[in-house]
């Protein structure tokens, strides 16, 4: 038998079924990409030197991170999971490391910049730990912290 014998005998997968939604699944998720977004763009209007990771990896990674969390991405076992966001991504949501280092921002720039990613590192974690409540509850007040801390940095510099 040949190769191309074998592998014409093999049944195609199956299609995987269709994902229903949660209730309020939609309207709440387009409302934390939204928020991420504002937060995104306050990160990217923020003063700093040409090509500053701030207002450029670090933004778009709040931008992603928001714009693609999923309720279903959890691991049944223990109830964790990624929430949509790969652990790559995580990685360059934590500024830990780099917040000491960030001398062209001002302290209240810092703890915003703390603040708007510690939000965006928490929604996956809560979503993947209980997805309804998450999208109920949990995440309307992380996007209220968002959009708060968004509205404190454009208001300090004026």
């Amino acid at each position: 038998m040949t190769d191309d014998y074998v592998l014409a005998r093999i049944p195609a997968p199956l299609p995987a079924p269709a994902k229903e939604l949660l209730p309020g699944e939609e309207m709440a998720l387009a409302r934390v990409a939204a928020a991420g977004r504002r937060a995104a763009n306050w990160l990217r209007a923020l003063p700093g030197p040409d090509g500053n990771w701030v207002a450029g990896d670090l933004a778009d990674a709040v931008q992603e991170a928001t714009s693609n969390l999923d309720p279903g991405d959890l691991d049944d076992v223990d109830r964790w999971g990624s929430g949509g966001v790969p652990e790559l991504l995580r990685e360059r949501l934590n500024v830990t490391f780099s917040l000491p280092h960030l001398n062209w921002l001002s302290p209240g720039d810092r703890m915003r910049v703390l603040a708007v990613t510690g939000c965006v590192l928490g929604m996956p974690k809560l979503l993947a730990n209980d997805p309804v409540a998450a999208l109920d509850d949990d995440l309307p007040v992380m996007c209220a912290i968002l959009d708060h801390t968004v509205e404190d940095g454009a208001a300090s510099r004026m």
